[in-house]
């Protein structure tokens, strides 16, 4: 009868280190796999997710870039951005943007919406004739050098009309008012929207806030101060039912037919502590937000040290087409930040 000959083995005495080691890998290789699984199906589900309570509640148009906006119930929206948005914009005499920042005046004047492309511009200002401006444009109407944010871009200077009704009314000599060269492409920051576009806006075509962040922010407030506005805020497009701050976890949201990329925080100037209604100028909200809303405080997604100090409010977005946009809308939100998925 056949009998294998035995083999002695030597007796291994492995390093306690080296056990755990390996006990560390065969866990990841027998174990992780199934629960990464898991995970990316709980993340696709709630991505997937439709919660009808969240809406459109209002769309803002800004014409002229720092002046006042025009609420509508339904609009176009473009690549970059809605129609008409930040379409024009006051530069000073040296061709450097202008805005509230400087001039709070900016708040009161309040262009007139044109019904359709081409359409002269309105403006109207406290104390001031209403200013028609005709639309200059054309391939052969020459382009001036303008700058938002240090950054060169172009623009077509609208007339000396235009320039010495807006020097008047904010008394500031050299303004000019140039709109945005039909056909000129103006890229979005590629650090946060790559191959994106935008008209004169700080640097994304749209903003979006939520009814319940604001309501967060005047409880926080206080009752001995009046509550904030939203239109402080400037957004272009707000929604309600998703709770305050909700947009802070989005990345891709539909509204209606029309999808939109959530791509960067907002940081916030000191634009909101001037009174769209007045032009005056406080401490508030900008006191508050600094007691919870600043960047070192927020955790996820705001994590840049240089945003350490910044106030935030509101989310930049970017389209993924061209479509429309209606009050009423319902949001669907399809895809969520990492942290917030679960």
């Amino acid at each position: 009868r056949y009998t294998p000959t035995a083999m002695e083995i030597p007796e291994l005495s492995l390093p306690l280190p080296w056990v755990a080691t390996a006990a560390c890998v065969l866990f990841g290789l027998l174990v992780l796999p199934g629960a990464v699984s898991w995970i990316q199906r709980a993340y696709e589900r709630r991505q997937a997710r439709k919660d009808p309570r969240i809406t459109v509640t209002d769309i803002v148009v800004y014409p002229v870039k720092s002046c006042a906006g025009t609420a509508v119930t339904r609009h176009a929206v473009t690549r970059t951005g809605l129609q008409f948005d930040r379409e024009w914009m006051v530069v000073d005499a040296t061709g450097n943007f202008m805005s509230q920042r400087v001039a709070p005046r900016m708040a009161l004047i309040q262009p007139q919406l044109p019904a359709k492309r081409g359409d002269d511009l309105v403006l109207t200002a406290p104390g001031m004739e209403p200013l028609r401006v005709p639309v200059r444009r054309g391939w052969f109407v020459p382009r001036v050098r303008v700058t938002v944010w240090s950054t060169p871009y172009r623009g077509v200077d609208q007339g000396d009309v235009a320039a010495k009704w807006l020097s008047s009314f904010l008394q500031r000599d050299g303004l000019r008012l140039v709109r945005f060269p039909d056909g000129y492409i103006r890229e979005t920051d590629p650090e946060f929207a790559k191959g994106y576009r935008t008209a004169y806006s700080d640097g994304f075509p749209l903003l979006v806030a939520s009814e319940e962040s604001l309501g967060e922010l005047n409880r926080r407030m206080g009752k001995s101060k009046p509550d904030i506005p939203m239109n402080r805020f400037r957004p272009n497009v707000v929604l309600k039912g998703g709770g305050p701050f909700c947009e802070d976890n989005w990345t891709k949201i539909h509204c209606g037919d029309l999808s939109m990329l959530i791509v960067k925080p907002c940081t916030r100037c000191k634009i909101p502590t001037t009174d769209q209604a007045t032009a005056e100028v406080s401490e508030e909200p900008t006191a508050t937000l600094k007691k919870f809303r600043a960047g070192k405080d927020l955790g996820p997604g705001f994590e840049k040290s240089s945003w350490a100090d910044e106030v935030f409010f509101g989310q930049n977005a970017v389209t993924t087409s061209s479509g429309v946009i209606a009050v009423g809308d319902e949001v669907r939100v399809v895809k969520m930040k990492p942290w917030a998925a679960w």
